[in-house]
């Protein structure tokens, strides 16, 4: 079940299941660090969102907000240059720069432990999206580099053995992490996910 608005001629649809996790945690409570990275996560997108309006005002046409990802659907995509393209991809990783520094001079002010896990979360998030995992922004950059000289069979191909190269210590460290603090496993829940998204996910292809 989807939620329709608009926002600036742009249809937007937010899953049901989605606003059910976010009242949850709000119930919830002692969920700072999750809804951080919720929030991080949602700066990332909007990054990518206002690269595409910069290069392109009239592209985007539909944003699908679901339980763990953001679809941006963008009319003009295949239409841009590479560089365009590329622009596009690190616009969200930018953004979450951006705001980490801002965060971190924000705790070198005001010496507030939030100010710095912000701005950690923000590095930690624009550093995996730059990451070349199919799924990822990385990964997608990836695949443009690789459309120029491969078919899209063996485009896919080597982008999907890269992918598991850098998922599986991923995902080992991610275990390690769980071991050791006895309660974090986000970074095992993201790898395995994100295996997961690769094997269903049908637009491989940039």
């Amino acid at each position: 079940m989807n939620i329709e608005f608009k926002l600036l001629n742009i249809k937007i649809y937010v899953n049901f299941y989605f606003i059910a996790f976010l009242s949850m945690i709000a119930v919830l409570g002692n969920s700072l660090s999750l809804s951080m990275s919720i929030l991080s996560s949602f700066i990332h997108e909007l990054g990518h969102i206002i690269m595409m309006i910069i290069i392109d005002r009239s592209s985007i046409c539909k944003i699908n907000i679901g339980f763990f990802n953001v679809d941006i659907v963008d009319k003009s995509r295949r239409t841009l240059s590479m560089r365009e393209n590329i622009l596009v991809l690190i616009g969200g990783s930018l953004t979450n720069f951006l705001i980490s520094i801002l965060f971190l001079g924000l705790y070198l002010i005001f010496k507030d432990d939030f100010f710095i896990i912000f701005s950690y979360i923000n590095i930690c998030i624009g550093i995996l999206n730059l990451l070349p995992i199919s799924v990822l922004d990385g990964g997608q950059i990836l695949l443009l580099a690789l459309n120029k000289k491969f078919d899209i069979k063996n485009t896919v191909l080597i982008s999907q053995i890269i992918s598991i190269l850098f998922l599986v210590p991923i995902s080992i460290l991610g275990f390690i992490i769980l071991l050791d603090s006895k309660y974090n496993f986000s970074l095992l829940i993201l790898s395995c996910y994100l295996m997961m998204y690769m094997v269903f996910r049908e637009d491989m292809c940039f």
